[in-house]
């Protein structure tokens, strides 16, 4: 039943003009940006959900992935490998709306992050902390070094952008 549910959602997400592309279309142009995300934790989302055996529970997958259940996002991990991880739309938005975005360029709020980072997902969440960490401009790889260290290590290397 909710599998059937959870197909039809995405038979009317195929439909919209808006919807998802995958950090491998932003890198494109983007690829310092994309570089220094995968220094970051985000890069590693899906590995840490497999690691405790939660890559099927459906609280759990939005926050670890693209755009799940929504147009062009997230189906599951073999039908859409590639939209793993938290990437570049999961905080600037889709790509498809990339030139009203370029336009008007909106600035990440703590509203953006704690859509996830909030409660026991996140207890120790502080916006002004941590958006630093995974700035653009830092790429010292901390936000990863403190996973591993928090999860005892055991966490595989993240893939570049389509698996590569």
């Amino acid at each position: 039943e909710m599998e059937r549910e959870a197909q039809q959602k995405v038979k009317s997400a195929d439909n919209s003009p808006e919807h998802f592309l995958g950090s491998e279309v932003c890198a494109r142009c983007h690829s310092e940006e994309a570089n220094q995300w995968k220094t970051t934790s985000h890069s590693m989302a899906w590995q840490t959900l497999i690691n405790v055996k939660k890559d099927a529970t459906s609280d759990c997958i939005p926050c670890h992935v693209l755009g799940y259940q929504k147009p062009g996002g997230f189906v599951n991990g073999t039908q859409t490998p590639q939209l793993v991880n938290v990437q570049c739309e999961s905080c600037h938005g889709m790509g498809t709306t990339h030139d009203a975005f370029a336009a008007n360029p909106q600035r990440i709020t703590e509203q953006t992050c704690i859509t996830c980072h909030h409660g026991d997902n996140d207890p120790d969440f502080h916006f002004d902390k941590k958006l630093p960490l995974i700035a653009h401009a830092n790429s010292s790889g901390e936000t990863i070094k403190n996973m591993k260290n928090k999860m005892g290590g055991g966490l595989a290397p993240a893939k570049s952008p389509g698996g590569k």
